[in-house]
């Protein structure tokens, strides 16, 4: 293929991107304007409805007893667990964190390599671990497992 037959390919590859962000624009400003509650309410419906077969439900529980909810995919690493709470919790410093049930303490490892759906299956097989992963919740509640966050602050 010569210089020319390249050119030529670029302008035609130029001109379907711009019937593209043509065609965007239209979707933008005639279909998808002016969207009535309803239509996010139903949205939020679909969302919520799919969040147990692809994310957890966290709640992040700091030591002072504030607690928030974190949604994220199984498939993400335990460092992506921590990286979203320090995110959330606007935390740069985390100093650990642990599940809990009564005065024993569980310490979860902060590893790129381990995801979190590995580590809920393994630990809900494992019995000194089993103790540890239970929901928040009462059924029908969506299951929710609490992690408590050391962010290093005295809370009296």
């Amino acid at each position: 293929m010569d210089n020319n037959e390249d050119l030529n390919d670029n302008s035609k590859n130029n001109n379907n991107n711009i019937n593209e962000v043509h065609d965007i624009h239209s979707l933008n400003t005639e279909k998808y304007s002016n969207k009535s509650a309803q239509d996010y309410t139903n949205k939020m419906e679909q969302y919520t409805s799919s969040i147990p077969n692809n994310k957890y439900i966290f709640e992040i529980t700091k030591l002072c007893g504030y607690s928030e909810f974190i949604l994220i995919n199984k498939d993400e690493s335990i460092l992506d667990l921590y990286k979203a709470i320090s995110h959330q919790f606007e935390c740069r410093d985390i100093k650990s964190l642990f599940l809990a049930n009564g005065v024993n303490r569980y310490t979860i490892p902060l590893t790129n390599i381990l995801s979190l759906r590995k580590f809920i299956t393994d630990a809900q097989k494992d019995g000194t671990l089993r103790q540890f992963i239970i929901p928040v919740y009462q059924l029908p509640a969506p299951v929710v497992y609490r992690i408590y966050f050391d962010d290093g602050h005295v809370h009296i």
